[in-house]
This record gives structure tokens, C-alpha cells and sequence, in this order.
């Protein structure tokens, strides 16, 4: 699914190595916050546009499945990079 969003100031790395060093940041901050979410409230809830009201476990648990959604697009990029016979 797509949703509309406002444009961003991101700026896309330009190496693979920062790509890495990137994901290895991720990766700390996700080990840190896997031992906080626990001690959040549940009862206390913020609004996503569009899953609704979330907790922080809830908040959390999202940071697999957008991951999964950017893994598909990059197997499908893939897929027709090597139809084109580009990779």
C-alpha cells in the first residue's frame, strides 16, 4: 500500500558502506529500546495516521513489519534489475 506523505530533507546515503554503518545504528538503537518498551505505560497511546491509537509496544513491534515492507520492494527492485539483465 502507499500513502501519501510529505516531502522530507533525508539524504540518501551514497555508499554501501554508509548504507551499513546506517543499519548497524538501527540495529543499537533497536537492542537500547528493546529493554525500555516494556516499562512504558500501555495504557498510554499515541495516533498513527493510519493503524490508529498505538502503544509503545505496538509503536515497537512496527519497526519489523516496516522493515519487511522495504525488504519486498528492494526483492521486487531486484527481480526486475535482473529482467532487465542489469544486475
Amino acid at each position: 500500500m502507499k500513502l501519501e506523505e510529505p516531502p522530507n530533507a533525508t539524504i540518501n546515503p551514497e555508499s554501501k558502506d554508509e548504507i551499513i554503518a546506517g543499519l548497524e545504528q538501527v540495529l543499537e538503537k533497536l537492542a537500547y529500546w528493546t529493554g525500555c518498551v516494556d516499562l512504558a505505560n500501555p495504557a498510554c497511546k499515541v495516533r498513527h495516521g493510519w493503524f490508529g491509537w498505538l502503544n509503545a509496544r505496538d509503536w515497537f513491534e512496527m519497526v519489523g513489519m516496516h522493515s519487511r515492507h522495504h525488504l519486498r520492494k528492494k526483492a521486487k527492485l531486484d527481480e526486475k534489475l535482473a529482467e532487465a539483465g542489469i544486475r
